[in-house]
């Protein structure tokens, strides 16, 4: 049958667009939740312990280190599965079979933590001499909480999966609404890490659990039919697995290793001057992953159904969407970034913008690189991108080190700009070869450039338009108002040029 693009844009319109919204409400939620419980966090826990509380962050992402890969499978043959009761039937054992991987390397990881906690947290972290910190029971609880928030992600990436988007946001939403508003109630009484952990366990089991409901309902979960573990369900997907098993640790790795680093080389206080403009860049990051959540799943279905022009069509159509968010966002931070700091946390600190404006140029570029890789694991290609990550980070590292020494919390943003520069050059120039030849010099005409040429001209006439004796508040509405124009104008460009 012949491929009609106005059938398929008018799909990609009711539905993939539909899933990306959806996503962002919860990312912008998110972001709404960061921006507001920072300050306070920062005001009652000092910048050494909310040093600690980055470190939490760390180790979260650090456990996709265990994750083998399992998480991406269950996206990728959810989506791909029949919608009849043969295909809940897999899913339901599928289901049964990698939750009980979860659940056991999470009780794994938690008696590691433990071991970390009574060993080595006090030879690790570098506290002021005035500083009364009980670290190995924060340390303690933290393990509880993360504990219980790791199978969540098993769960949720089910609901992705399925393409139920709107569920598996509603249920981040209200998880995320807890876990930051109870966290910044228990500081107005307590300001201090124990009680706040106490908190942050008691949130995480209770959306773990009411998320596995949920994704069980999902896929008809009844008594009339019991799932059985079959550790075959997970042989013929084992290849793609292991690549995606080796890409999380690559990501997690690159995500962690610059805080990891200044957490050894710096002060603890050091390090939450970089973990503040780390959580800055949240905003950019958000705008990344509704998309990655969206059209992963959607490009598999299309993969796996060989519709491939579809595949294509849809493939630039999403990398234009995602280049005009992020694009216009990162222009836009890059420009305010004072503006951005004095207004939100009250902060006026060089190192700390400085620090903001590269990581914002390095998190940008690898962005960009997402649905490409996006691409390649729905074909069932992980190791490019891998390899990609894995070579910034033995090429970064050490050059990141000695940036540390020189140059502070900026040497920190190292492995950043290399990952970000080298996907979106050697990593795109590799994988066209093997997958849409010859249309390389398309993606960066049809995606980079419109969004560059829209937002740089708007956005650089706005910052020089600014009254220099705006409010913090007033502040924040001219960028708000300034990104709103910005995004708004490509995307009527992108729908236009479809």
């Amino acid at each position: 049958m012949k491929y009609n693009k106005e059938n398929s844009w008018n799909f990609i319109k009711f539905n993939s667009i539909h899933n990306v919204f959806w996503n962002f409400i919860a990312g912008i939620w998110l972001a709404l939740l960061i921006v507001l419980s920072t300050p306070w966090y920062i005001s009652r826990l000092g910048l050494e312990l909310y040093g600690v509380l980055s470190i939490w962050l760390v180790f979260q992402a650090m456990m996709s280190f265990f994750d083998f890969g399992l998480g991406a499978t269950i996206i990728r043959e959810f989506a791909s599965s029949k919608a009849d009761e043969q295909g809940d039937f897999y899913k339901q054992n599928l289901l049964k079979t990698t939750e009980i991987f979860y659940w056991s390397i999470a009780a794994i990881i938690f008696f590691l933590l433990i071991i970390f906690a009574v060993f080595f947290s006090n030879y690790w972290f570098t506290f002021d001499k005035s500083a009364n910190i009980n670290i190995i029971f924060v340390m303690l609880l933290m393990s509880c909480t993360l504990f219980f928030q790791f199978p969540n992600v098993l769960y949720f990436n089910g609901l992705i999966g399925l393409q139920n988007h709107r569920l598996m946001n509603i249920l981040q939403i209200t998880g995320n609404t807890l876990r930051y508003g109870m966290g910044s109630l228990i500081l107005f009484f307590h300001n201090d890490l124990i009680w706040f952990f106490s908190v942050q366990t008691v949130v995480a089991i209770l959306q773990t659990y009411i998320t596995r409901y949920f994704l069980r309902k999902s896929i008809n979960y009844t008594n009339n039919y019991k799932p059985v573990f079959n550790l075959n369900l997970l042989r013929h997907s084992a290849k793609f697995s292991r690549g995606m098993a080796m890409t999380s640790i690559a990501a997690v790795l690159i995500s962690n290793v610059d805080r990891i680093a200044l957490s050894k080389i710096l002060p603890v206080s050091e390090l939450g001057k970089y973990a503040v403009a780390f959580t800055a860049t949240g905003l950019l990051q958000l705008g990344i992953q509704p998309f990655y959540r969206a059209f992963f799943p959607r490009y598999s279905e299309l993969y796996s159904s060989g519709e491939y022009e579809k595949l294509k069509h849809e493939y630039f159509f999403s990398n234009k969407l995602i280049a005009i968010m992020i694009i216009s966002l990162g222009v836009i931070c890059f420009f305010f970034a004072e503006d951005i700091f004095n207004s939100w946390m009250n902060v006026n600190d060089l190192s700390i913008t400085r620090t903001f404006r590269l990581l914002i140029f390095g998190i940008l570029c690898s962005g960009l690189g997402w649905l490409p890789a996006a691409m390649q694991q729905s074909h069932g290609w992980t190791s490019l991108h891998t390899k990609m990550i894995f070579g910034s980070i033995l090429i970064g590292f050490p050059i990141m080190i000695l940036a540390i020494h020189f140059f502070g919390i900026m040497g920190g943003t190292v492995v950043w700009l290399i990952h970000g520069v080298s996907d979106i050059t050697i990593g795109l120039w590799l994988m066209h070869i093997l997958i849409f030849k010859g249309e390389l010099a398309r993606w960066y005409a049809t995606v980079v450039l419109p969004p560059i040429l829209i937002s740089l001209p708007i956005t650089y006439l706005s910052f020089l338009l600014k009254p220099h004796n705006l409010g913090r508040f007033e502040n924040l509405l001219w960028i708000s108002f300034t990104g709103i124009i910005v995004v708004m104008c490509g995307f009527l460009y992108t729908i236009k040029k479809k």
